[in-house]
């Protein structure tokens, strides 16, 4: 999974980054660092943008706005804060979390929207995004996760197949992301009461009698509640068929071994024993592994930067 994950991190710059915006990017590249970064910079540039030194100059990249968050409880994915700077890609942006949920025992969530920026630490979503690489022989097969659940809003979830047509996206208004390896869950509708007028009926003789007649109908309805099968997110066994609530989803036995797991893809709620457990790195220790491989990123886009402008020049 580290591996998996570092080649991601060098990949994503160059398959998902936007090309710079025109009209602003000749100025924002005219920048040196650090002004390149600072607020010199980012006034050249339009107002959804920032300006970035991509160790090879200056560039106008669109802002997204990136919040990661544990889905049962605080953890670390909580202390992940809200950022839009992320050179304007949004799997470069997503690393850091998917770092965390891939290298420790929690469960983050993603929420991803482009050319936006944090309000009240949180980003502006209107819906989750189900994200699934469709291509086999793609060149990134091997770089990035079949597929993943992202809350995003419409545009950025199109954005996944405007840049790479390798993807194939499935947006749902008002839905919310079970995990970052979970499913983009549709929002359930809730029942509205119908109220329902009754009449009275009171004829009256001519000898000033009245007569009343009132109906009144009593019925009691009860819901008996269906059990989740197998596979299914829970929070409680007694929500499950099977009685066992593992690692938030329905699983065929307790699963409760240090190598045990019951969410491993195409074997979801069948509890598995994997080989040996990932050893826990320290907060200290992992947040040196994100610094180091977004740093490898960026070096990596740089010198793809540098060859295609030499492949450019030769071929002038």
């Amino acid at each position: 999974m580290p591996a998996l994950l570092l080649s991601l991190l060098v990949a994503a710059p160059v398959a998902l980054a936007p090309a710079p915006a025109r009209g602003v990017a000749a100025t924002c590249e005219a920048q040196n660092a650090p002004e390149c970064g600072g607020e010199a910079g980012d006034a050249t540039c339009a107002a959804n943008e920032d300006c970035f030194d991509t160790g090879d100059g200056c560039q106008c990249r669109p802002r997204v706005c990136c919040h990661c968050e544990n889905v049962d409880g605080a953890g670390l994915c909580d202390q992940t804060p809200c950022t839009h700077t992320a050179l304007g890609s949004l799997l470069l942006c997503a690393a850091p979390c998917l770092i965390i949920d891939a290298a420790r025992d929690e469960t983050c969530n993603i929420k991803l929207v482009r050319g936006t920026t944090c309000a009240g630490g949180d980003c502006p979503v209107t819906g989750c995004c189900a994200v699934a690489l469709q291509s086999a022989a793609h060149a990134l097969n091997s770089a990035v996760p079949e597929q993943f659940c992202a809350e995003t809003d419409q545009a950025t979830c199109d954005r996944f197949t405007l840049d790479d047509d390798n993807y194939s996206t499935s947006f749902v208004p008002g839905g919310a992301c079970s995990s970052i390896a979970g499913e983009c869950l549709t929002p359930t509708p809730s029942a509205t009461p119908t109220q329902t007028a009754t009449a009275s009926a009171s004829p009256t003789t001519t000898f000033t009698l009245t007569a009343t007649a009132t109906a009144t109908t009593t019925g009691t309805a009860t819901a008996t509640a269906t059990k989740a099968a197998s596979g299914a997110e829970c929070t409680m066994p007694d929500q499950c068929a099977t009685g066992f609530c593992a690692q938030g989803v329905c699983c065929d036995t307790a699963c409760t071994g240090p190598t045990d797991s019951c969410r491993q893809p195409g074997e979801r709620g069948t509890c598995l024993s994997l080989h040996a457990p990932a050893p826990p790195l320290s907060r200290k220790g992992l947040l040196s592994v994100i610094a180091l491989l977004t740093a490898v990123g960026v070096m990596s886009f740089s010198r793809r930067r540098r060859l295609s402008a030499a492949a450019t020049h030769g071929a002038g």
